[in-house]
């Protein structure tokens, strides 16, 4: 057993509460956070403050396009949105013909008629799902794939009429030029959105639009 003598009991006795609070101090030391000073927070504050401030934000609400009755329930399609919707057909066709033109080995192979006549049943049955008016700038545009509009932010309103007028137009637009004839010129290169909406009566949708434009302009120029 161990022997302790009274002197080192005593001594004991006045080291342990020294000993013990040296202890608490040294565990409040190591509890407290790694924090910077509190000027130099504030200072580093100001500055992701500042830096905010400094940007250029810019605050951007997407509104609902503003349609007139003829937009919302008339059958045909609105003579201001008949340029975009003959390039989206446009855009369909040739993206069908181009997609069954690449599964021949041959690129001089040419498609059957009975094919070439389903392509073009099957871009007019399409439900043009893709697509919905937009406003862009101000001014209602169809938008989708094959669009410019496409890429410009906004909200989109689509299905409902917009799908049936666009198979109305394609429909139509195969009674003024057969399928076969479209796809001659597909394959000669030649652009079937220059064909159908750039020509004369009802297949110049877009050559309308560009007149119109262009008088607009002149207009203005004369002041």
């Amino acid at each position: 057993m161990w022997k302790m003598s009274m002197s080192s009991v005593s001594l004991l006795v006045r080291v342990s509460p020294l000993l013990l609070l040296l202890a608490i101090i040294i565990g409040i030391i190591t509890m407290q956070p790694d924090e910077k000073p509190e000027d130099e927070l504030a200072e580093h504050e100001g500055k992701d403050l500042k830096t905010n401030r400094g940007n250029n934000f810019q605050k951007i609400t997407f509104t609902k396009p503003t349609l007139t009755e003829e937009d919302e329930h008339g059958f045909h399609m609105p003579a201001a949105l008949k340029c975009d919707a003959c390039r989206i057909i446009s855009y369909k066709l040739t993206d069908k013909f181009e997609k069954a033109q690449a599964k021949f080995k041959n690129p001089t192979k040419h498609l059957s008629e009975s094919d070439v006549i389903s392509i073009v049943e099957t871009v007019c049955d399409d439900k043009f799902d893709s697509y919905g008016v937009k406003e862009v700038d101000g001014v209602k545009r169809l938008s989708g794939p094959g669009l410019e509009t496409a890429d410009v932010p906004g909200l989109m309103q689509g299905g409902g009429p917009w799908s049936v007028r666009l198979q109305t137009m394609c429909r139509e637009y195969v009674g003024e030029v057969d399928e076969e004839a479209m796809y001659t010129a597909f394959l000669h290169k030649s652009s079937l959105e220059k064909i159908l909406c750039q020509g004369g009566a009802m297949l110049g949708a877009c050559s309308k639009v560009n007149t119109a434009s262009k008088t607009k302009k002149n207009k203005r120029d004369d002041f």
